[in-house]
């Protein structure tokens, strides 16, 4: 029950950052694909403050949580990319 209450709270919110991780992922250019990644990261934050709340939250079982950390995976896939051109 818990779990499904979550799910209704902050689906659109994971999802937007999924989104987002998917997109930027898909960028042939690491270090654009980088910087698009922190625009749109502000972009979700400016029009949602809370929006960084649901980021760092672990959310226990559910679909939210299943989303949130393979979105977390990809966000530090993009800044390793990024990292790698940079040194």
């Amino acid at each position: 029950m818990r779990e499904h209450l979550i799910d209704a709270a902050f689906t659109d919110r994971v999802e937007a950052h999924h989104s987002l991780v998917t997109a930027c992922s898909d960028d042939p250019d690491p270090l654009q694909g980088f910087a698009d990644y922190v625009r749109g990261l502000c972009a979700l934050q400016t029009a949602d403050p809370t929006f960084v709340e649901v980021l760092t939250m672990t959310f226990p079982g559910g679909a939210v949580e299943t989303r949130r950390a393979e979105a977390t995976r990809g966000a530090l896939g993009i800044i390793s990319r990024a990292r790698g051109l940079s040194a």
